[in-house]
């Protein structure tokens, strides 16, 4: 049995089969609660026992009466108040759509927040000062990344009568990735005249090609998987490519560009000049790397002086009156320059 005594200690008392003691206790009677309120009683010093004799056995040996008095102390008989039942204040109900944002630099993310509270507050923890912006929008709180970095979002609410909730969402920041870009080739040699295609690969939907040195010496041309670059005049060129992908950064590339001077067809004679004697013919022996050559009569002295038969590549020149004049030769080896050549030309009487 438990007893408070009037010392203010509680202590266990036992009472032994077939003895009652008289034990003096503080007793406190508490009220039902009725309409949020209830009554206390707290008689200070009280001299009790069991109504009868405990009995040796019983089958209801825990229902027991009592008997007793109160005494007079300092604080009188008894106190007696009423007490306003505490109220138990339920949590606010928050919720948020996720509980990690990870989020691409300059992108917006939408978070639903729920409660049953009329408003809701919210504040940034981060190292990297303004790394990110909120915006609230209705049920949604709108995030726009910043900057690159990380922090937590903290949401406070409160409904009436309830206790303030809180949660925290975890936001990280991250560079966007570059967009892959590659070229076949990245420095071209190219001839004057000549050309050359590059494979351009991506994962982006496209790219975009321009000449950023040297646009006379180079023609630039654009299909679906790459560029064609042809050579128009010695010199240095340079081609920037670029591309950017959905969600990702720009990325470029130059490809070098070097025009070098087409080289000459190859182009002589033998002998390097003719002296005829009149009605005599002389053979002239043309060398070229060309596959074929050109000749034409130029500055003749006399009309029809010096007349010519071509015979493989070799030039018959006749001299038909005493005069003088000029053979040009031409000859073009296809990737090369044309090489022009004259061969002076004399008729003599003797």
């Amino acid at each position: 049995m438990v007893i408070a005594f009037s010392d203010g200690e509680y202590k266990y008392v036992r009472i032994k089969a077939g003895t009652n003691p008289l034990l003096k206790a503080k007793l406190i009677f508490v009220g039902s609660p009725v309409a949020g309120k209830r009554v206390i009683a707290i008689i200070h010093e009280a001299n009790i026992k069991m109504g009868g004799d405990l009995p040796l056995m019983s089958e209801d040996f825990a229902s027991m009466s009592f008997e007793g008095s109160a005494n007079k102390t300092e604080e009188g008989y008894y106190t007696h108040f009423i007490e306003q039942e505490a109220k138990r204040f339920l949590p606010t109900e928050l919720s948020a759509s996720v509980k990690n944002l990870s989020l691409l630099l300059s992108k917006k993310e939408n978070i639903t927040i729920s409660t049953n509270a009329s408003d809701y507050s919210y504040e940034i923890e981060s190292e990297t000062q303004d790394f990110i912006t909120l915006k609230k929008m209705d049920t949604n709180l709108e995030v726009t990344s910043k900057k690159v970095g990380s922090g937590i979002i903290k949401i406070k609410a409160k409904g009436k009568d309830m206790k303030e909730s809180e949660l925290s969402i975890e936001v990280v920041e991250q560079e966007m990735p570059i967009t892959e870009l590659n070229a076949s080739n990245k420095s071209v040699s190219l001839i004057e005249g000549a050309s050359e295609s590059i494979d351009i690969s991506t994962n982006a939907t496209s790219f975009r090609a321009e000449v950023t040195l040297g646009a006379e010496k180079i023609t630039l041309s654009q299909s679906e998987r790459g560029i064609s670059i042809e050579a128009k005049a010695q010199g240095n060129a340079k081609v920037r490519v670029s591309a950017k992908g959905e969600d990702m950064r720009e990325n470029s590339l130059e490809i070098d560009c070097a025009i070098t001077e087409k080289p000459t067809t190859e182009l002589s004679t033998t002998p390097e000049s003719l002296n005829i004697t009149l009605s005599q013919t002389e053979t002239l022996q043309v060398n070229t790397n060309a596959t074929d050559f050109t000749y034409e009569l130029q500055e003749l002295s006399e009309a029809d002086c010096i007349t010519i038969l071509k015979q493989d590549s070799n030039l018959q020149v006749s001299g038909a009156k005493v005069g003088t004049g000029k053979i040009v030769l031409k000859a073009t080896k296809e990737g090369m320059k044309e090489a022009i050549k004259e061969i002076q030309v004399a008729v003599n009487n003797t």
